[in-house]
C-alpha cells in the first residue's frame, strides 16, 4: 500500500511512473487499484527465479526511457542493480524495508557490498534503523 500511496501523491506533471512486477506468480491485488490511478504495470513473463527477467527488465526500461528505477524490498534491489549493470542508463534508488535486518545472511551481505550497493545511487530507508543497518553494511552514508 505505500507505494500505491507514493504514486499518488507524485508530481505526475514531472513524472510518468511505471510500476514493473517481478514476480509472476504472486498475489497482484493491488494492480487494479494502481493501474485506475492510469500508471502503467508491467507484470514478468516468468517465474521468480528465470534470468530472463533480466532482459525483458532492461528492454522496457530502454524502450520506455527509464531515467529513475526504485525497487522495493532486496531481490528486486539485486534484480534492477543487475539490470542498471547490465545497461548504465538509469539512476537506482534502492530500498530498506527491514529485509537487512531479519534474515539478512553472509551471502546477501556479500551481494550487497558487491554488486547492489556500488550500483546503486541512493537508498531510501523505513526507518533510522534500517538506514543505519545498510550504512553498517557498507551503504555509503552520504547517499542515504
Amino acid at each position: 500500500m505505500q507505494l500505491v500511496r507514493m504514486l499518488r501523491w507524485m508530481n505526475r506533471s514531472r513524472f510518468a511512473p511505471s510500476v514493473f512486477l517481478l514476480i509472476r506468480d504472486a498475489d497482484h491485488r493491488l494492480k487494479p487499484e494502481v493501474e485506475r490511478s492510469g500508471i502503467s504495470v508491467f507484470v514478468s513473463p516468468y517465474k521468480k527465479n528465470d534470468p530472463r527477467q533480466l532482459f525483458w527488465l532492461k528492454a522496457h526500461f530502454r524502450r520506455l526511457g527509464i531515467q529513475v528505477a526504485h525497487s522495493f524490498l532486496w531481490r528486486s534491489d539485486l534484480v534492477v542493480s543487475l539490470v542498471k549493470w547490465m545497461s548504465w542508463s538509469f539512476k537506482l534508488v534502492i530500498s530498506e524495508r527491514g529485509e537487512r535486518i531479519a534474515n539478512y545472511t553472509l551471502l546477501y551481505r556479500l551481494i550487497d557490498r558487491c554488486c547492489i550497493f556500488p550500483l546503486s545511487d541512493r537508498l531510501c530507508a523505513n526507518s533510522q534503523c534500517g538506514a543505519g543497518v545498510a550504512v553498517r553494511n557498507g551503504f555509503p552514508e552520504e547517499k542515504v
